[in-house]
């Protein structure tokens, strides 16, 4: 008799895989695939890179984002994967998003294939945690809402000698792009496009944009300028750190033109799936600060064990972060360089949980969360599940 472990979206057949449907919602109903697998087999190996992109119809510049559900060892989990790539390798990361936990692979240690045109994947995690060893699989979730988001990155390169020195110009950029396989409204397609990519019909028109983009920069820092300075290193980039019932993006700047090191600063622009409009990014928009002395006071517990990383007077707080993000496993609070810490210590990251937000349940969301904010229905969804059905 065969045994079966069923996942939202996979299931573990003695070693092998088979796939059941799964919809966006954590009520919706497991079916069996469609698929008749004697006739469409699902071959899961080892690719090389090239066939991996093939595969997929990755192009050489493009990362990719995904939402994906599956099991590790024996426990269900929804997951955000991204097809990175770092020095030019492309590499697979995959964060559990329930508690943010990543664990990172190259081509080589997992197993992949196509499944009625969804990834999937097959591998040991390896990330430290009590998951570490045990063996997963996952599944691009093709019925969500929103799964998939595509980045491109174009850089630009020159170097003029300046005075019997050589002097370097580098600008990187990257923008995002939202697909029409999505199962979200195609006005918020296009709403979302037109926000990150000035509204891109398809990748290629992303692509030559990008191009023009830098080329037209170049230019109008010489004329401005009258020719390179200095050594100056620019990029922008982009990558989707929360998907839940809205989408949130972090956007970075770097910035080095001389000195000892560069600066980077961030921002998190969210999104509604239905209708692609920017949330606001206020902090006011989540918390009740009439609170405020007790949302600090929490926040200066919460960063108590990063203390030696801070600057000595930092605690208490004596003021909120307007930098934040929601996901599954709470409400992430982010500070710049400088901010509260010295540069060497980067960006202070804190993830305020439910319980130390006082959340009961949906509608019971604790004394310092605003009860009536754009943010309200995420939060009762996302934030007041009970952690089985999140």
């Amino acid at each position: 008799m065969k045994k079966y472990l069923f996942a939202c979206g996979v299931a573990l057949l003695l070693g092998g895989v088979m796939f059941v449907g799964c919809g966006d919602s954590t009520d919706s109903k497991k079916e069996e695939s469609s698929i008749n697998q004697d006739k469409h087999p699902l071959v899961l190996k080892v690719r090389s890179e090239s066939e991996f992109s093939q595969m997929l119809g990755l192009l050489p510049n493009e990362r990719r984002f995904y939402v994906a559900f599956g099991i590790v060892g024996s426990q269900h989990k929804a997951v955000n994967m991204y097809l990175n790539r770092i020095n030019g390798v492309l590499v697979i990361d995959i964060t559990l998003t329930d508690n943010d936990e990543t664990s990172h692979f190259s081509l080589s240690q997992v197993e992949t294939g196509l499944e009625s045109q969804a990834l999937v994947l097959k591998g040991v995690w390896n990330a430290e945690g009590e998951l570490k060893g045990k063996e997963f699989a996952f599944k691009v979730c093709e019925s969500c809402e929103l799964y998939e988001v595509d980045f491109f990155t174009e850089s630009f390169k020159t170097s003029e000698i300046i005075e019997g020195q050589n002097v370097e110009y580098i600008k990187s950029i990257t923008k995002a792009f939202i697909p029409q396989n999505n199962k979200i409204p195609q006005e918020a397609i296009e709403n979302l496009n037109l926000a990150l990519n000035n509204g891109a019909k398809d990748k290629q028109s992303l692509i030559n944009s990008l191009k023009k983009e830098l080329q037209d920069s170049f230019s109008q820092l010489t004329q401005d300028g009258g020719g390179l300075i200095f050594n100056s290193e620019y990029d922008s980039n982009i990558e989707v750190v929360a998907r839940t019932k809205i989408i949130t993006f972090r956007q970075s700047e770097y910035t080095y033109e001389g000195g000892a090191h560069g600066n980077t600063e961030i921002a998190f622009r969210s999104f509604s799936l239905q209708s692609g409009k920017e949330l606001s990014n206020k902090i006011e928009d989540v918390f009740d600060m009439s609170k405020e002395d007790k949302i600090l006071a929490l926040l200066s517990k919460k960063l108590e064990a990063q203390k030696d990383e801070l600057f000595g007077e930092s605690l208490p707080l004596r003021q909120m972060t307007n930098l934040f993000f929601i996901t599954r496993a709470g409400i992430v609070m982010i500070w710049q360089p400088y901010e509260i810490a010295p540069y060497a210590s980067g960006f202070i990251r804190v993830v305020v949980s439910p319980e130390d937000l006082g959340i009961k349940g949906r509608g019971q969301l604790g004394e310092i969360l605003r009860a009536d904010s754009v943010y309200t229905p995420i939060i009762n969804e996302v934030l007041a599940l009970p952690q089985e059905l999140k």
